[in-house]
């Protein structure tokens, strides 16, 4: 895992040959200290970073150093044990300090090194399956069910690749960054199948034609009562008027003719009152029967010589 660098760390070569005095925050380094920490130096360029471990742990043991920590942190990230790396490195900020290099100095290699975990050290990932029946893969790497835990994956673009079979594919391409934590959301909707209840088909329901029938009537009722009434007014009353003045200045013959237009005025304008009349029961008739609800008869109205029919079938 990483990158096998085969430099020099920069702390160690200025390690050599420190000089230090005691101070409240400095400390000074042994003989002991200073051969260990040398040794180290040999096995991380030779690539024993557990060897170079060790060798540290030995020379913290002795006494503790801010460089110390900062190289034994860079050991633990080369051994691939990235999490107590950055103990180590947490702990360089609270140790006693070297004179050389200055504190500002290690800070900067400090920066370096912790941005170094996230190019060397895995990230973990977390995968959210929906639904959770999802197969996963990663980077073409065969399908298993959607994992439930925490993993690690190395830094870099990744693919992820989630399957349900009838239902589709998904894929996303996600960035993992070392000594961090990513989440993964695989989400496939699963068509919803909607069951239809069957519906009872209606039949189209023909209009009635009685409403039509009924306003009709009573249309046509009013009507000719109105024309009688006019007739009555306009023309009849009229002859009466004439045939009584005929009649008071004994004028027979023009009374007498006066008479019979009289009469078959009158008889035509009865009729028309009659015909009126029935008319108007007969529309009056067809809408009360369209209000009870039965309106799927058909009613059929016709004028006869003798006056209006009406005739409803069912």
């Amino acid at each position: 895992m990483g990158h096998n660098r085969q430099t020099l760390p920069l702390a160690l070569v200025a390690l050599m040959g420190v000089t230090l005095f005691c101070s409240p925050l400095r400390a000074d380094i042994s003989k002991k200290q200073k051969k260990l920490n040398e040794k180290a130096v040999e096995q991380m360029m030779n690539g024993n970073y557990d060897d170079a471990v060790s060798l540290l742990e030995q020379s913290l043991a002795i006494g503790e150093l801010n460089i110390t920590y900062l190289n034994l942190g860079r050991a633990y990230a080369k051994a691939g044990r990235c999490q107590e790396a950055l103990v180590a490195y947490d702990r360089m900020a609270v140790a006693p300090r070297v004179k050389s290099p200055s504190p500002d100095e290690l800070y900067k290699v400090l920066v370096t090194y912790r941005d170094d975990l996230k190019l060397d050290c895995p990230g973990k990932v977390v995968i959210r399956c929906r639904p959770t029946e999802i197969l996963v893969g990663v980077d073409g790497g065969n399908l298993e069910t959607c994992p439930d835990q925490v993993f690690d994956l190395e830094p870099g673009e990744h693919i992820f690749y989630g399957e349900v079979e009838g239902v589709g594919s998904v894929e996303r391409t996600e960035t993992v960054i070392g000594m961090t934590t990513i989440y993964v959301d695989l989400v496939l909707d699963r068509p919803i199948q909607q069951v239809v209840a069957p519906q009872e088909v209606q039949k189209p329901q023909e209009s009635s034609a009685l409403p039509t029938l009924g306003w009709g009537a009573l249309g046509l009722g009013g009507g000719l009562l109105i024309a009688g009434l006019v007739t009555d007014l306009a023309v009849i009353s009229p002859l009466v008027e004439e045939f009584d003045s005929a009649k008071k200045s004994f004028d027979s013959v023009r009374a007498s003719a006066l008479k019979d237009s009289i009469d078959t005025q009158q008889s035509i304008n009865t009729a028309v009152f009659i015909t009126g009349a029935t008319f108007l029961a007969v529309g009056t008739g067809l809408l009360v029967y369209d209000l009870m609800g039965d309106s799927e008869g058909d009613a059929k109205v016709s004028l006869a010589p003798n006056g209006a029919r009406v005739s409803v079938r069912f």
